[in-house]
C-alpha cells in the first residue's frame, strides 16, 4: 500500500512540475502554502467523562504548485498533512488522535473575478494514508491512558487499514496583494469514499478552514 501511495505522490508532482517552461515563463504557474482548521466528525454519542473531545478542531499544513489551464481554470497537487482527534462512546468509550497524509489533485474555477477579489469554486480528489495513531481509553478514576499497539488487535473495531481517499468540494475568497502574491480563505467540506481504519468510529463527512499565501511566478509588477 505504501508502495502504491507514493508512487501516486512522484506520478502527480512530475506532472505538474515539469510542464512546459515557456508556459511558465508566462506566468502561468503559481506555489500555494496553506494552513489548515479541520473537524473530523465522531459517529458514536457524546460523554461526560472529563477529557472527552467534544468538538476538536486541529491544524493541518498543504503545500501546492498550481498550474493555469486558463483565464479562470487552474490545476493543482503537491502534498497535504492534517492531524485530527474524535472521541466517542459507541460499544466502549475511546479517543483518538491522528494524522494523515495525501496528495490531493484539485480543479479551481474563478467564479465571479473583480479588481483584487475574486470568488471561485474548488473540487477535487486526495489519496493517503494514515501516518501515526494513538488510541486511549479512561480508567474509572476518568483518566486516559493509551492503549499500547500489542493489545489493539483485541479491540473489537481495529483495523490495520491505513489508506483512504477523499472527494473535496469549496467556495472561497481571494485577494490580490501584489502581482506575484495573493491570499485566500476556503470553507471547504470532505467526503471519505475510502475509509482506514477509523471507519467505526468516523463519520464518512468532515469540513474545515484552509488559509492560503500564493506565490505567482514570472510575474512583472508591472503586469
Amino acid at each position: 500500500m505504501k508502495t502504491t501511495y507514493f508512487k501516486i505522490c512522484i506520478i502527480a508532482l512530475m506532472f505538474l512540475f515539469f510542464k512546459d517552461k515557456t508556459m511558465a515563463q508566462q506566468g502561468k504557474s503559481d506555489l500555494v502554502f496553506s494552513g489548515t482548521l479541520a473537524h473530523y466528525i465522531r459517529s458514536g454519542i457524546e460523554s461526560g467523562t472529563p477529557g472527552f473531545y467534544v468538538y476538536p478542531v486541529d491544524p493541518g499544513l498543504e503545500v501546492l504548485y498550481q498550474y493555469r489551464l486558463g483565464s479562470a481554470f487552474f490545476i493543482s497537487s503537491g502534498l497535504s498533512y492534517q492531524t485530527g482527534r474524535i472521541a466517542t462512546l459507541k460499544g466502549a468509550e475511546r479517543r483518538f488522535s491522528f494524522g494523515e497524509i495525501s496528495v490531493p489533485i484539485l480543479f479551481k474555477s474563478i467564479l465571479v473575478q473583480r479588481e483584487k477579489v475574486n470568488l471561485f469554486a474548488t473540487a477535487g480528489l486526495s489519496y493517503g494514508q494514515m501516518i501515526h495513531l494513538n488510541i486511549e481509553a479512561p480508567t474509572s478514576q476518568s483518566e486516559w491512558i493509551e492503549i499500547p499497539r500489542e493489545f489493539r488487535k483485541y479491540e473489537e473495531h481495529y483495523s490495520e487499514k491505513d489508506a483512504f481517499a477523499d472527494l473535496l468540494f469549496g467556495l472561497g475568497v481571494s485577494y490580490t496583494l501584489s502581482p506575484k502574491s495573493e491570499f485566500a480563505i476556503l470553507p471547504y467540506f470532505k467526503y471519505r469514499v475510502k475509509d482506514n481504519g477509523m471507519e467505526y468510529f468516523r463519520d464518512n463527512k468532515y469540513y474545515g478552514i484552509k488559509i492560503s499565501y500564493q506565490l505567482n511566478f514570472n510575474k512583472n509588477e508591472n503586469e
